[in-house]
């Protein structure tokens, strides 16, 4: 079987090189790939790329504060995200597997 690798940057990443930039963290049979990106004001979104058009999405959880913002952590082949937040009082939710929110 042969491997493919491409380098990809969400265009919404900050290019400052004290930034994280783009790291996916999770992947589906369908080829579409769950991350964080670190935006240039220093806060963390998810994202969704698509491999089969090209085109990112921004995921942000409305209730996300803070510049740890909402970070996606993984994707099932039905297309359904999980990942973290970090909601008002810093207070981290989905940290673990039971709690973790669902973006659908």
């Amino acid at each position: 079987m042969a491997v493919t690798i491409i380098g990809f940057n969400d265009p919404l990443a900050g290019s400052n090189s004290n930034l994280m930039g783009t790291q996916p963290s999770g992947l589906n049979d369908s080829g579409e790939v769950v991350g964080t990106y670190q935006s240039s004001d220093g806060i963390y979104h998810g994202f969704l790329y698509n491999s089969n058009d090209n085109t990112f999405t921004t995921l942000n959880d409305p209730l996300a504060t803070g510049n740890f913002g909402t970070q996606a952590t993984g994707i099932n082949d039905v297309g359904q995200v999980v990942g973290v937040y970090q909601g008002a009082g810093e207070v981290l939710y989905g940290a673990d597997s039971s709690s973790q929110c669902i973006i659908e």
